[in-house]
This record gives structure tokens, sequence and C-alpha cells, in this order.
């Protein structure tokens, strides 16, 4: 290999630092995201098509930390291909802090058992089958799941919070090995474009990104922004003080459909409990765990 391949290979090869950097801002969002969600009850920033947590991360980055980093040395900015690096490393496990897998890992665990009744006989047809290491039939731990406890005891959940890990890590090394296997034949043959990469891609672009790059003097950029972003704020906003005025953007339509026959051809999916009592039983969980926390540090 000569010493030119050498050198592109090498400048190609991210620095530790920005290893460090996303796996700090990892932690940040696996602990930001849930609180927003089950503190707040409000805006997923995590689990979207595009997720506006890390993308607005990323603008942070290239916007104030990079600028001002270029200014003081070029060699201290961050280059794109590592932007790009810490942007992957949150969209893919900031997600995973809640409804990505532990908004809904952590309730099944304790769910069958909650809602066991003699009814639905789940203690004879369903409980015997589920898997000992990815449950917590313990009453005191699935009363204080859904309903708070003053002590929280992680020995009961140790066992659980390890299998399913080990689950997210199968599948997704499953998927990254999938994606390998595709990649040739997606990008290079079909040419597939990726819309929902091509907006980090083209806010990282360029060897050192910074304010002055091509994107951020694009006004069809700042346009297309302006009102989601203004939106996103006026629902933070609205959620961390009422007082602040918020339009809603989802309307529900069920109360003009109350016949279930209205519509012919079109069957009612069966409901299952996710959005709702989910989000209800985690933010008690959650609540405790805040309440518990500050008891003490007061102590």
């Amino acid at each position: 290999m000569s010493s030119t391949s050498n050198k592109r290979f090498l400048l190609a090869v991210p620095r530790a630092r920005a290893v460090l950097l996303g796996c700090a801002l990892v932690v940040g969002l696996a602990f930001l995201m849930p609180y927003v969600n089950l503190g707040l009850r409000k805006y997923d920033w995590a689990f979207r098509p595009l997720p506006t947590g890390p993308v607005f991360v990323l603008v942070l980055l290239i916007w104030p930390v990079n600028t001002l980093l270029r200014r003081r040395s070029s060699s201290w900015a961050f280059t794109g291909p590592e932007l790009l690096l810490v942007y992957a490393m949150m969209a893919i496990c900031a997600g995973l802090a809640y409804e990505g897998l532990w908004g809904y890992a952590l309730y099944y665990s304790v769910y069958p058992f909650y809602g066991a009744t003699p009814g639905n006989r789940y203690a004879e047809l369903f409980i015997p089958y589920l898997p000992v290491w990815l449950v917590v039939p313990q009453t005191a731990a699935v009363q204080g799941f859904f309903h708070g406890a003053p002590t929280w005891s992680w020995r009961l959940w140790l066992t659980p919070i390890l299998g399913w890990s080990a689950f997210a890590l199968s599948l997704y090394l499953f998927l990254f090995c999938l994606g390998a296997v595709v990649r040739r034949d997606w990008i290079e043959s079909e040419r597939l474009s990726f819309p929902l990469a091509a907006i980090p891609v083209e806010l990282a672009e360029g060897d050192r990104p910074s304010v002055r790059s091509r994107a951020f003097r694009n006004p069809y950029l700042w346009l297309g922004a302006a009102l989601p972003l203004c939106q996103s704020l006026l629902q933070m906003g609205h959620a961390i003080a009422p007082a602040v005025p918020y339009s809603r953007l989802f309307f529900p339509l069920g109360h003009w459909f109350t016949n279930r026959g209205a519509v012919r051809g079109i069957r009612s999916p069966a409901r299952r409990p996710t959005s709702a009592s989910t989000r209800s039983a985690s933010s008690a969980w959650f609540r405790s765990r805040s309440r518990s926390a500050s008891g003490s540090s007061s102590c």
C-alpha cells in the first residue's frame, strides 16, 4: 500500500475525542429522553423517523461549538465524518432509552402479573411460558412499578435488565450485519437516496463544518426549519409552564366514528396497552425514583 493510501486511510479514522463525545452525548440523551417523556409527559426527541434530539445536538455542535473551535485552531475543530459519527451514535442509541426499547421492555416485564385476573386466565395460559429472565414476578416490584414505592430494589430488576440488554444487543448486531449485506446493492446498484440521512450529511458537509458551511447559508433550510422549530419550542414551553400558549397539531377523530360498522371494510385494530397505560405506569415509576433521589440527596 502506498503512502498516499495510508494517509487517506488515517484521515478517515475518527479521533478518540469524537468517540468520547459521542458516548457522553448518548449517556446524556439516555437520561434526558425519559425525563422529557415521563417527567414532562411531552414530546419525543429520539424515536422519530428523523430524530429531533440528535439533529438538534448536531446543529449545536456545528454552529457554536465547531465554529468557535475553528476560529481558535483549525485542527481543534471536528471534521465532517467525526460529526456524522457522533450523530449516528446518538440517533441509534438515544431511542433505546424510551420508545426504542426500555419504555416497553420494563412495562412488559411486570404487566402480565399486574393485569392477570381470573377472567383472562393469564396465570395459567400465558405467564407459565414467559422467560423467567425477562420478567419481574415479585408482587412488591409489580405494585411499586405501577403505583410507586418508597424504596426500590434494583436486585429484582437486574436479571430482566441484563436479559433485555442482551436481546437488544443481539437484535442490533443482526440489523448491522443485514445492513452490511445489502449495502452494496442498495448504494452502488440501486443508488437509493436515503432522504432521512440527507439532512445530517448536508449539515456536516466539508472538512471542518461551521456556521459558514453551504447548508447554513441556504435560506430554504431556515424557512423549512422555522415552523416546526417554533411549534416544538411552544410545545416544550407549554410542558414546562402551562401558561405558555400552545396549538396542538394532533386532532382526535374518534368521536366522529362512534359506530364500528360505519366504515365498511375497515376493522378496528385490537387495543394494546402501550400509549396511555404505558406512559402512566412509567410516569409513576419515574416520579417515585425522583422522590427517592431527592430524599437521599437532602439527607
